[in-house]
């Protein structure tokens, strides 16, 4: 499922540009290759399973595409957001510089973070890179006809980039192991109480204990955890 999601640019005060992302409407559907763990929390709480994000989680795509054909055609970000904000990006370990030639495959792992401080934010900030003509922007149904193959990346969100994508990431559901899951959730019981108001797996109301019992052993180790907020 893609992450349904627009990101917009307003500008505030005097020379002062802040980005947020905008949930529209997304519906969560249930992915037949995986369990499917729906978890809604008290409002504004969704920060709670921020940890998975920054650890690194899974998104099953289509690979072989370029970075900014990915995170536009396939997350729903705005070609102003991945420019001006996302300002440091590393690909298997290494710095990213040229959005549009270079391609995320099948276990890439892809960390996107706003401008960094000092002399590491100096270091790897990416360099302003010419925007493809409109023409060569591939959109989410180009991709589909293309035929690019599925694959599995790890993504992960830090500072302003967290906080902004973070809900609505959650919210299109990301792929997490069993046993993480659990370690999550059990080794801090009273808050997850205090935060989490419904859990269901695959549509039927649990509870977390109930986590314990989900057998995955028809299938793969992974889950689909999707994360709400009202």
């Amino acid at each position: 499922m893609g992450l349904d999601t627009a990101i917009n640019l307003y500008n505030i005060g005097h020379n002062t540009q802040h980005m947020i992302a905008e949930t529209r409407g997304d519906v969560l559907m249930a992915n037949d290759d995986f369990k499917n763990i729906y978890i809604s929390v008290n409002q504004d709480m969704a920060s709670m399973f921020f940890y998975f994000l920054e650890r690194g989680v899974k998104k099953e795509i289509q690979v072989g595409c370029d970075i900014k054909t990915m995170l536009s055609g396939q997350f729903n970000m705005s070609a102003e957001y991945i420019d001006n904000r996302i300002k440091t990006m590393f690909l298997d370990g290494r710095p990213v510089d040229d959005v549009n030639s270079t391609i995320v495959n099948d276990g890439s792992t892809l960390a996107l973070s706003a401008a960094m401080p000092g002399l590491a934010g100096a270091t790897f900030r990416r360099s302003e890179n010419i925007a493809p003509p409109e023409s060569t922007i591939i959109t989410k149904k180009e991709i589909k006809k293309q035929k690019h193959p599925k694959g599995i990346i790890i993504i992960k969100f830090f500072n302003l980039i967290l906080r902004e994508l973070g809900p609505a990431f959650l919210k299109s559901g990301i792929l997490v192991s069993k046993d993480e899951l659990l370690d999550f959730l059990l080794r801090q019981p009273k808050k997850v109480q205090k935060v989490c108001k419904s859990v269901k797996i695959d549509g039927k109301i649990m509870t977390i204990e109930a986590l314990k019992q989900i057998d995955v052993s028809d299938g793969s180790e992974l889950l689909m955890l999707y994360v709400t907020s009202d």
